[in-house]
């Protein structure tokens, strides 16, 4: 039996999971809201222990239930307040556990597609996560890896997001080309020409 592992792509504004190895082609796993990206966004009730994400946390907020709703959760990796962390509902809760419980709900989803755990992961991430910023850019992967690590994954590897779309058109080719990739997020925007 060949080994399964994921892609995820962790995105300020959608997030979505991948799986290879449980069949022969690579698989988008459809998450929750029955499509294969889901808001990364996340939404803490006043009156429930457990947050709900994407489609559902935007309905509570928009429909007034009391809570903290939040949004382009990963803009604060590499930054201070990583640390500082925020209150929620009246109790003070640090980011990379925030992080963690919206990473975990893509890996549980894949999982209970696939009716198998998940070890290995290959995480996409810009080319930069802090401009101008060499050390918030370490330490913004490294709060990541932390994260994936703290939810399960044992093996953990990045790639440039650019050089994930990259491959994936490289796929396709017949031949050798040059290719300009544009990633435009909704955090950040990467520009790469490659030979494929």
């Amino acid at each position: 039996m060949s080994v399964v592992s994921c892609g995820i792509d962790f995105g300020t504004t959608n997030s979505t999971i991948a799986v290879a190895g449980h069949q022969p082609e690579p698989e988008l796993i459809r998450l929750a809201n029955n499509k294969y990206t889901l808001p990364s966004t996340i939404f803490y009730a006043a009156d429930k222990p457990y947050p709900l994400f994407g489609d559902e946390a935007g309905e509570a907020y928009m429909n007034g239930t009391e809570g903290r709703f939040m949004r382009s959760l990963k803009r604060v990796l590499g930054t201070d307040l990583m640390k500082a962390g925020t209150i929620i509902n009246g109790k003070s809760r640090k980011f990379e556990n925030i992080l963690a419980q919206f990473i975990k709900s893509l890996k549980e989803q894949a999982e209970n597609h696939i009716q198998a755990e998940l070890k290995k992961v290959v995480m996409g991430r810009p080319v930069h996560f802090r401009d101008n910023d060499h050390a918030g850019d370490k330490k913004a992967e490294a709060e990541l890896r932390n994260i994936a690590h703290s939810i399960g994954f044992e093996e953990i590897f990045f790639q440039f997001e650019p050089i994930a779309a990259a491959f994936a058109h490289e796929d396709k080719l017949e031949k050798e080309a040059l290719a300009c990739v544009i990633d435009v997020g909704g955090g950040t925007s990467d520009f790469t020409v490659i030979r494929l």
